[in-house]
């Protein structure tokens, strides 16, 4: 069947959804953690949700007004649980002004199946379309004070099909945190409500107090982290970044793994064996030694350790240095393993008020020192939304059949890393890699037949 030659998607309401329940006085004001306070720089974390209907190749009788009518509703009475989300930050980054300002909430219309979409070879490029507007002079604005942690899109097909676009706010939440609210939304709107969890706003502030003493960071010529941020857009806005997914299924991870296998790392894991591969050929596309870093989830590290249902930036990024692009697969292996033994100690570095003082100059410096590069960096950044459950989150209309990390694509994105799960019932799960490269950078990617041989596209 041919893919429709033009997509149109028709606006039929935006709107401001707020919670059901007014926030009590003693509630307008949340403090945030440290670790939020401090976040680097302003950045808008997108996710798309594809749902296919059984009837999806022509017209269904599912009622567009209910699967509107269900989401604004259930995400109504989500937000007066998550109440801080539905505030905005006030404008010295510290805390959130919480006066059920409400998230913004998109209803469009798309004039073709939903099959148009997913078989059309301009499907990424798609994208973009069903995802709430988004802001793009507020990643250069110091102030955040106008920036909604939330934003989302329904997008209704002919079919029935449904495709949910969202943005949520990295300064106030991890993909930890993004979880624990779709879970609990998508349980109020499928009535699941023996398996809501309710998220612990308190516990990370209480593990990372918030500091109010610290300057705020200024470059070498008094500009803000905001500015900063500008700065490095226009400086790399010539580079041009393009996203591709690869999947590497069970039956791919098990090679990588006998591959990877050291004295050092007997047994390796999903993660570090794909993780080690992918920073591996991205080297050899470029033949420089990179930089990997990678954000852990700290919440069974600290001391004590946080719920699961802790929200907010639980989160430690930690730096593996590679002396060499063109090692075996077991080197790199090797080197992520020992990164990540470190995590324990690192956690002990990032708790009291002395250790989030060195914590944040190191978070300061490295920003400058982005800033004031010659060039983009050899710098690559990898981010794990895998075994958070997002092909789980089910409204009432079924589990998604697709999630897809891609939003606007910016040239600060390059060397960017997004691993998700990875559905296939022939070959067994696996792992889906999101890639954002230089466009020339991965057109050598993809010639590389031993980048191939294990990867393929999605």
């Amino acid at each position: 069947m041919e893919s429709k030659s033009t997509i149109n998607v028709t606006l039929l309401s935006s709107e401001i959804v707020k919670p059901s329940s007014p926030t009590p006085l003693d509630r307008k004001t949340f403090t945030l953690s440290f670790l939020d306070q401090n976040f680097p720089v302003p950045i808008q974390l997108p996710m798309i949700f594809i749902y296919a209907n059984n009837n999806c190749t022509g017209h269904s009788t599912l009622s567009k007004e209910d699967v509107i009518t269900s989401l604004k509703t259930s995400l109504s009475k989500t937000l007066t649980v998550f109440y801080p989300w539905a505030g905005r930050c006030d404008v010295d980054n510290s805390k959130i002004l919480c006066h059920d300002q409400g998230v913004p909430f998109n209803e469009t219309f798309v004039d073709c199946s939903l099959n148009d979409v997913l078989e059309s070879p301009k499907k990424l490029d798609l994208m973009g379309k069903f995802l709430p507007p988004l802001d793009l002079d507020a990643l250069t604005r110091q102030s955040v004070s106008d920036i909604a942690p939330l934003s989302f899109q329904v997008n209704v097909f002919q079919c029935g099909g449904v495709i949910i676009g969202c943005y949520f706010f990295h300064k106030v939440m991890d993909v930890a945190s993004i979880s624990t609210f779709l879970q609990y939304w998508a349980g109020v709107a499928s009535k699941r409500y023996d398996d809501l969890v309710e998220p612990d706003f308190a516990a990370t502030v209480a593990a990372f107090p918030p500091l109010v003493l610290l300057e705020k960071f200024s470059g070498e010529d008094g500009a803000g982290a905001g500015d900063i941020m500008a700065k490095i857009l226009l400086r790399f806005n010539s580079i041009k970044v393009v996203c591709k997914s690869f999947k590497f299924d069970n039956k791919t991870t098990k090679l990588l793994k006998a591959k990877a296998v050291s004295e050092t790392v007997p047994n390796p894991t999903s993660f570090q064996v794909v993780a080690g591969f992918v920073w591996q050929q991205m080297m050899a596309a470029t033949s420089t030694p990179t930089i990997l870093s990678f954000g852990a989830n700290i919440r069974a590290k600290t001391n004590p350790p946080l719920p699961k249902s802790a929200v907010g930036n639980a989160i430690a990024t930690l730096h593996v240095c590679a002396g060499k692009w063109d090692e075996q697969l077991p080197y790199y292996v090797k080197q992520i393993h020992a990164t990540l033994s470190t995590v324990s100690e690192k956690v002990k570095t990032m708790q009291g008020k002395e250790a989030a003082e060195t914590l944040l100059e190191a978070k300061e410096s490295g920003l400058q020192a982005f800033h004031n590069a010659k060039k983009a960096p050899s710098f690559a950044h990898l981010s794990s939304w895998s075994k958070f459950g997002f092909y789980d989150v089910d409204f009432g209309f079924g589990k998604p059949t697709k999630v897809i990390l891609i939003g606007n694509i910016y040239p600060c994105l390059r060397n960017c890393i997004n691993f998700l799960d990875y559905k296939d019932d022939s070959n067994g799960d696996g792992i889906e890699v999101w890639l954002f490269l230089e466009e020339k950078e991965m057109q050598i990617l993809e010639a590389e037949t031993k980048f191939l041989e294990y990867a393929s596209s999605s």
